[in-house]
């Protein structure tokens, strides 16, 4: 697993889709001769963000794929997830489990 970076910051469950997307950028980059830079990769409203700079067409379309990927995968555990939103109006994609412990942990 790579290692994070201070601006990089997002939740262990998504660990595999960004390796496979930087995998994929790294090799679009590569053969298009692009200088493709990421600013920025973090959760934001439950989704997964990513900040980048001179992205062609097909490395905007790879930066969307995972962005929606992320949409249906829990980002604490890496399952099959959902959208939540807590009691404070926090939006996350949870599977059901992790959903459970977070309402339990909101409870106390």
């Amino acid at each position: 697993m790579p290692s994070k970076m201070m601006f990089y910051d997002w939740p262990e469950g998504w660990d595999q889709i960004i390796v496979k997307l930087v995998e994929d950028l790294e090799k679009i980059a590569w053969d298009h001769y692009l200088k493709l830079h990421i600013m920025q990769i973090k959760q934001k409203f439950g989704k997964l963000r990513v900040l980048h700079d001179n992205a062609n067409d097909e490395a905007k379309e790879r930066i969307e794929a995972a962005e929606e990927e992320s949409t249906r995968t829990c980002q604490i555990c890496g399952a099959e997830g959902k959208e939540w939103e807590s009691p404070s109006h926090r939006f996350s994609t949870l599977c059901q489990s992790c959903i459970e412990n977070q309402e339990a942990n909101d409870g106390e």
